[in-house]
């Protein structure tokens, strides 16, 4: 069937004039044959409206355990050797989040309605403990590091909102299932129809973190020296070796740390 509606995809895209949409935006995510087999990755490029039109028909599965080699997935990156691992990724279409605790779906439409992508259900998604995915596809690719700053980015709205980012989703070489669902649960995808997200307009802001201390050490001179403690009582039990020299560290190093915290 993705085949099917890829050759439909490469077919329309011939035929039809340059788009200048969101659907239009092409993103190229790698296929993998299943979960434990990371090396021969099939790069597939195709717009976000196909990728949608896919994630819109998932396949019915009757268990969501030991799915690890029986159900196909793929990742919107792209890899050194088609071999899925961190340290290979070479570039990212799309930030995915996954909410899989306390969710809210109207909360999490509402957080992210103001771009472009897509909302679905996922394989263990009921109506009394609620799971989605959220897909949010960049207006360029992005490096695996710039890609990480802008999870963190996204984690910070979230948390604002009361929702929590599944942390594993934060890996550049993440593997998502096909879209799959049980056959007694609902299954339901939602069109964010706003903007295309810019990754340089997030890149260009400090994150939260680093924009409080610098707040507050915006007064001190660079070079001055900050002598970081621990808390009296904070030892660790574990620590019986009596007191420590506490480290110091320029302010341009502190701030450097945090950036890449």
């Amino acid at each position: 069937w993705f085949k099917a509606l890829l050759k439909a995809d490469r077919m329309m895209s011939a035929e039809a004039p340059p788009q200048l949409g969101w659907r239009d935006r092409t993103i190229t995510l790698t296929r993998w044959k299943n979960l434990v087999t990371p090396e021969g990755g099939q790069r597939v490029t195709i717009t976000f409206a196909t990728f949608i039109k896919w994630i819109s028909t998932p396949v019915t599965i009757d268990r969501v355990e030991g799915l690890e080699t029986i159900l196909g997935g793929f990742s919107l990156a792209m890899f050194e050797g088609d071999y899925r691992e961190a340290k290979r990724c070479l570039t990212l279409d799309a930030l995915v989040l996954d909410y899989d605790k306390q969710v809210k779906l109207d909360t999490i439409l509402s957080l992210w309605g103001g771009y472009a992508g897509v909302l679905h259900t996922t394989k263990k998604h009921t109506d009394a403990a609620p799971r989605c995915r959220v897909v949010l596809p960049y207006t360029r690719e992005v490096t695996p590091d710039e890609h990480a700053r802008l999870w963190r980015w996204a984690v910070d709205r979230s948390v604002g909102q009361g929702q929590e980012v599944d942390k594993s989703t934060k890996d550049c070489s993440r593997f998502w299932f096909d879209p799959s669902k049980l056959a007694e649960a609902p299954y339901q995808v939602v069109e964010l129809s706003g903007a295309l997200l810019n990754p340089d307009e997030v890149l260009a802001k400090p994150p939260a973190n680093l924009a409080v201390l610098d707040f507050v050490l915006s007064k001190a001179s660079p070079g001055d020296e900050l002598t970081v403690t621990r808390a009296e009582g904070a030892r660790s039990p574990r620590d019986r070796s009596g007191p420590k020299a506490a480290p110091s560290f320029s302010l341009e190093q502190l701030l450097q740390e945090i950036a890449n915290a």
